[in-house]
């Protein structure tokens, strides 16, 4: 009970000051990053986790508070495994469009919500044992992203944005090599919220009005 009033209490407190902080026309473009870092434990078992994503994205808003937009990126993420010892590492490519509905309060801050579809390929290589394998994975998904921002001036935004909190994706793995196994396809829904390390799913961005 007492979390539901504090959600209606937020969702009202917004919606009171709530201001246009963006006109039809207006257009954007900047890059967005994010970073992370992770060590796990199970058992014997030890790992460290890195990742580190790269963007550009564009913005054109079609009213005060909607907009379409493109983003080109890369991804690159390293996985050591201590016992037994092994590496993974994936880089790859992804383009997204969207579309995207802003709420803006107190003159300077908004929030939003990105509703977009994604395609991605990715490199993989695993070394254990003093073996290799490499593969090659294509994906596609729909995907749901909230973010909060704040305009440091009349042409500079600065957003904070976690990919991918909703994901229903598609991926197909080709492995390569002589010894290549067998091709495999998943389907299902996942959220960047529950993969570990939360932090490592929140990028920062900047973005410079063009107009």
């Amino acid at each position: 009970m007492i979390k539901k009033l504090l959600f209606t209490a937020f969702v009202t407190f917004i919606a009171a000051s709530a201001s246009a902080q963006f006109k039809a026309g207006d257009q954007f473009i900047g890059p967005t990053l994010s970073f992370g870092s992770s060590k796990t434990e199970n058992g014997s078992t030890q790992s460290k986790a890195n990742n580190f994503n790269a963007s550009i994205d564009f913005v054109s808003f079609t009213t005060a508070r909607k907009a379409w937009g493109a983003r080109i990126g890369y991804s690159g993420s390293k996985i050591e495994y201590i016992q037994p010892s092994s590496e993974q590492k994936t880089n790859g490519m992804m383009a997204n469009v969207f579309l995207k509905n802003y709420v803006g309060f107190f003159q300077k801050f908004y929030a939003a919500v990105e509703y977009g579809v994604g395609y991605r390929q990715s490199f993989n290589k695993t070394t254990s044992l003093g073996f290799e394998s490499k593969s090659t994975t294509n994906g596609a998904m729909v995907y749901l992203s909230p973010s909060i921002g704040a305009r440091l001036n009349k042409r500079l935004l600065l957003e904070a944005s976690l990919a991918n909190f909703a994901a229903l994706s598609y991926e197909k793995t080709k492995p390569s090599g002589s010894n290549a196994g067998s091709t495999t396809e998943t389907f299902g829904f996942y959220s960047s919220n529950s993969l570990g390390n939360f932090f490592s799913n929140v990028g920062l961005g900047l973005k410079i009005q063009l107009n």
